[in-house]
């Protein structure tokens, strides 16, 4: 590998006409350039003034934080015409006999904005990649030309400095990124003297590598980079792309292309065992994918079809725990940075979210499900979203890889679970936000506000309705419910001691909700997660008085409310989202969108092979959906002590006269059966559709005498069928007019909804002799039109809505 340096500006705002102070230049790595006061070299910033007044800096501000412009503050300054003012990024926030902020400049690059008190950006630039004792600076003093100094003038003019521009990038010709046969790539430069190099495998080109002179001949698929590089200028940004050739795929595809030796090399390769240190026994403590350090990439998002959706530069690491890193096909996250460019992206990555705004993301690798069913988490995940449920999980969307044009496998494209995933989906403020894991690790915030309110809850009396509405206000109880009917039901063992994280926005009223991820040992994965196994005790009874989050779950248990929602939401999910036809359509969707891949990620994977995914291990998720649902029933009926279940049938009369809610759910047709539990009170209501009225409920044993209330809440004791009856409603319509007195005339109007209704007299003639304004009616009215003086006679009153029209006739009696 070359070792090389390249120098980037990734873009210069314009700053407003009045404005006249420029970030002039700038070092992010000073060794021996200057020392300030205290004898040290701290990184620096020049200002300038290249107006023709004094400028006032007091109350302007300087950062380097694009989500947080005014981090510092001027104190009072004066910058006169025609001067420089050299301040110290040393991060010890003073004045002193330098200004020096409370930040310090990352020689990797990142952005510096200058920003007038009323929050206004005055300039802002970003640079990239300083090396030591290098700045950053306007060609000339203010000019818009920028320019890479070997000599820097912190607080001096960089009018007779010698600085390099940079070379304008090169034109790709080419604009397709497939071929179905081996072809060619045509560049181009708007300079005659710029000279174009290029590398095939990642690596960051240079002048010692491949001259461009004619098209590229490609006949595998490869990373193209290519830089361009003019006399008396620093090389342009290095530009990338994949062209993929004779390989086709049914799901979108992921390209990152880096340095090659950041990912395969011996010695620090992050996607290889490697390492002089690393460690023969599992986990491979010290092997190279354990290291905890960031790489630079180029990152494209294209279609199936290979039309690329997306491209940006962003930084990776490897991602996850034990479970994640140890696999052959290594996971990874993808962070978007300010010295980039932005410190977020904007691209509709997920159908299922509405969000377009992501900072990071996360290439999974199915962690503990690697390679058996290779997508339980995130299929649960896809359709928890889907079923509406109230929890909060990651998108998923399943994508091909490839690494340096090299195909690397099939991934779960994933939202990364932490404060900008909450800032995104729920607009919460990640620096007002409590953010935890486990029993005691902070991702964000603190646990003071969780533990003193976890503890009330654990110590108070929650069979007194006072004490759990309060705790109610505390934690989302329903949230919580939701989370240990999933996790149970679905047999994940490996949460709560585990894979847990929780958050509250720090608001009045906000309150605490789980995050659910990492479901892979759900499902039967293991023996001890599979259809028989008892999951709910082992999350609660057995962890009481070692894990706060199943004490708090038990102490809610001991009110009856929540009791009683607890075990019917456990059962209306068992009967409509976890029912096995139901669930299995998910399965079904989920295989048929990675089936097509999974041959070739077995080819390049091997363990356990395509035969085996597709004949033993998606056949288990199957045997799972069937086999479940009376075991979890049982063992809810064992842990509350219940004496029994009974079957519940759902209809109306007429048929299809009204829709029916039981519980949490509203089933999509009628008639409709569910299992409910014995003893626990069921409550239904009714939504009549147009055209009918709802009269009464009736059942064959529990509901005897006919309940006209339109919600109601019973215990059934045995099994029932109940039905909801209604009467019709007109079709259309109905008028009765009747005889004019006094100049009115009285009209009885039945409507079978609410309506635009306009009402008009004609004589026999047919000739409209009142017209009455439009009036909004449902229901049965009565109405009197003014008609004034009319001769005797008969006349008809038409009715008009907006799809029929009926008349009736009217009498009027001569005096």
């Amino acid at each position: 590998m070359r070792p090389t340096t390249t120098f980037f500006l990734l873009f210069v705002l314009p700053f407003a006409a009045s404005a006249q102070v420029v970030i002039n230049e700038l070092c992010a790595s000073n060794d021996s350039v200057i020392e300030d006061e205290y004898g040290n070299s701290s990184d620096w910033l020049e200002l300038y003034n290249a107006g023709v007044g004094t400028v006032d800096l007091t109350g302007f501000y300087l950062s380097d934080d694009l989500s947080d412009p005014t981090k510092w503050t001027f104190p009072t300054t004066q910058l006169a015409s025609g001067e420089w003012l050299l301040i110290f990024a040393s991060d010890r926030d003073e004045q002193a006999t330098f200004l020096h902020t409370n930040f310090k400049l990352a020689a990797s690059g990142e952005n510096v904005i200058l920003s007038s008190p009323d929050g206004a950006v005055v300039d802002q630039v970003s640079y990239e990649n300083l090396a030591t004792d290098h700045s950053w600076g306007r060609l000339t003093d203010a000019s818009a030309e920028q320019a890479i100094f070997a000599l820097p003038t912190p607080g001096f003019s960089n009018n007779e400095s010698t600085g390099s521009g940079f070379t304008s990038p090169p034109v790709w010709e080419t604009d397709t990124h497939y071929f179905p046969t081996p072809s060619t790539v045509t560049l181009s430069h708007p300079q005659a003297e710029a000279v174009l190099y290029y590398t095939l495998d990642g690596s960051i080109p240079t002048a010692d590598d491949l001259r461009y002179t004619q098209p590229i001949p490609l006949d595998t698929t490869t990373a193209l980079r290519v830089v361009a590089i003019a006399p008396e200028k620093l090389p342009s940004t290095v530009e990338s792309r994949t062209f993929f050739v004779e390989q086709r795929h049914t799901l979108p595809v992921v390209s990152i292309v880096g340095e090659p030796d950041d990912f395969w090399s011996w010695e620090r390769g992050i996607l290889v065992h490697g390492g002089p240190d690393a460690e023969e026994e599992w986990p491979y403590w010290g092997a190279n994918f354990w290291a905890d350090v960031e790489l630079p990439i180029h990152l494209e998002f294209f279609s199936a079809d290979y039309e690329r959706l997306f491209h940006h530069r962003a930084d990776t690491k490897i991602h996850g725990g034990r479970g994640a890193r140890t696999r052959p096909m290594k996971p990874l996250r993808l962070m978007f940075k300010e010295k980039y460019g932005s410190p977020t992206v904007e691209y509709p990555f997920f159908p299922d979210r509405e969000r377009t705004t992501y900072k990071r993301l996360v290439l999974r690798n199915a962690s503990g499900d690697y390679n058996n069913a290779h997508f339980r988490d995130a299929f649960l995940a896809r359709y928890f979203i889907q079923e509406n449920l109230n929890v909060d999980v990651l998108a998923h969307r399943p994508v091909v890889v490839y690494v340096n044009g090299a195909y690397y496998g099939l991934f779960n494209l994933r939202e990364k679970s932490d404060e900008y995933y909450l800032k995104h989906n729920y607009g919460v403020d990640p620096d007002n936000l409590d953010l935890l894991e486990e029993e005691s690790t902070v991702a964000t915030g603190d646990y003071i506000a969780f533990d003193s309110m976890q503890q009330f809850a654990v110590t108070a009396d929650l069979r007194q309705a006072a004490n759990f509405e309060r705790v109610r206000s505390f934690f989302d109880v329903e949230n919580i419910a939701e989370c240990f009917v999933v996790q149970s039901a679905l047999n994940n063992g490996d949460w709560l001691h585990n894979n847990i994280k929780y958050w509250r926005e720090r608001e009045e009223g906000a309150r605490w909700r789980y995050l659910l991820f990492d479901m892979d040992i759900a499902m039967g994965r293991h023996a001890w997660s599979d259809w028989d196994r008892e999951n709910l005790d082992s999350l609660t009874r057995r962890l009481l008085g070692q894990n706060k989050h199943a004490d708090l779950f038990v102490a809610l248990l001991a009110n009856e409310e929540f009791r009683h929602y607890f075990i019917n939401r456990y059962a209306d999910l068992l009967n409509t989202s976890f029912r096995p036809e139901i669930f299995a359509r998910e399965v079904d969707r989920t295989i048929a969108e990675l089936d097509p891949e999974m041959p070739q990620h077995f080819a390049r994977w091997t363990w356990p092979g395509y035969d085996v995914w597709r004949d033993e291990r998606t056949a288990k998720l199957y045997e799972y959906l069937e086999q479940r649902p009376p075991y979890a029933r049982q063992h809810i009926r064992d842990y509350f002590e219940l004496s029994g279940e009974v079957e519940l049938q759902l209809s109306t009369y007429p048929a299809d006269a009204g829709t029916i809610k039981i519980n949490t759910i509203e089933p999509e047709e009628l008639p409709w059966d569910g299992i409910y539990f014995r003893g626990v009170p069921i409550t239904l209501s009714i939504t009549p559709k147009p055209g009918y009225t709802f009269s009464h409920w009736a059942s064959r044993s529990t509901i005897q005498t006919p309940d006209t209330q339109s919600a109601i809440t019973y215990t059934f004791d045995g099994n029932d069928e109940v039905v909801a009856y209604f009467t019709a409603a007109p079709a259309g319509p109905q008028i009765a007019g009747s005889v004019v007195q006094n100049g009115v005339l009285p009209v009885q109007l039945g409507l079978p909804n609410h309506q635009r209704v306009t009402l008009a007299l004609y004589d026999l003639a047919g000739r409209k002799i009142r017209q009455f304004p439009p009036q909004e009616l449902g229901g049965e009215h009565r109405l009197d039109l003014p008609v004034g003086q009319l001769p005797a006679g008969v006349y008809w009153l038409r009715v008009q809505t907006a799809t029929e029209v009926v008349s009736a006739p009217v009498l009027v009696v001569g005096e």
